[in-house]
This record gives C-alpha cells, sequence and structure tokens, in this order.
C-alpha cells in the first residue's frame, strides 16, 4: 500500500475527492494524536475521508482501535516513515494561544 492506494480508496469510499496530500496530512495527525476526533481536527480533513482513511489504516494492521484511542502500529510508523510523512508541528504561539505564530520557529529561514 502506498498513499495514492488509500487516496483513491478514500475516494472511491467516501464519495470525497482526495489525493496524496489529503492522505499525507491525515497520516502526520496520526503522528501526535491518538484520539479520532483530535486527527480529523489536526489533519483539516472531513470527517467521513478520515474514518474511511482509518478504516483502510486498521484492515491493513497499520493502525488499531483499542479503548486508548487509535494506535499507529509499528507497521503503521514503517509505512508512514516509507512514505515519507513528518509529524505534525503547530508553529502556533503558546502565549495568545494561536493568534499568532512564534517566529523562532522560522528564524534559519528567516
Amino acid at each position: 500500500m502506498n498513499k495514492d492506494i488509500l487516496s483513491k480508496y478514500v475516494t472511491e469510499n467516501a464519495n470525497i475527492p482526495w489525493g496524496t496530500r489529503n492522505a499525507e496530512r491525515v497520516l502526520s495527525a496520526l503522528l501526535v494524536a491518538d484520539n479520532f476526533w483530535d486527527i480529523v481536527s489536526f489533519s483539516c480533513e472531513p470527517l467521513p475521508a478520515v474514518a474511511e482513511a482509518l478504516k483502510l489504516l486498521a484492515d491493513r494492521g497499520l493502525i488499531e482501535f483499542t479503548d486508548q484511542g487509535v494506535l499507529l502500529t509499528q507497521k503503521g510508523r514503517m509505512f508512514i516513515e516509507k512514505e515519507g510523512v513528518f509529524p505534525l508541528h503547530f508553529h502556533t504561539c503558546p502565549r495568545c494561544d494561536g493568534k499568532t505564530v512564534v517566529i523562532d520557529e522560522f528564524r534559519e529561514s528567516l
């Protein structure tokens, strides 16, 4: 499996046009969240699309649904690494609760 297969599956089953970048956002959210609603929120993807994506990932043994939430398996971590997806990183300012960004995060780029 790869991001293209995941994207095609979601497009067909959720009836929502979905591309590899959409899949990357869900995979990136999985690296930092274990709660379904956080994954939906962090990925900024439609709920039905995220549900279908997680269903396929669970069917392939890449994630597990437990009482603790959505757990990424070792196989899932290897898949995400192979696909070149990095953890979601928040650049919001902790002092103002996201009304601006932390410039220090971009010092190297500036």
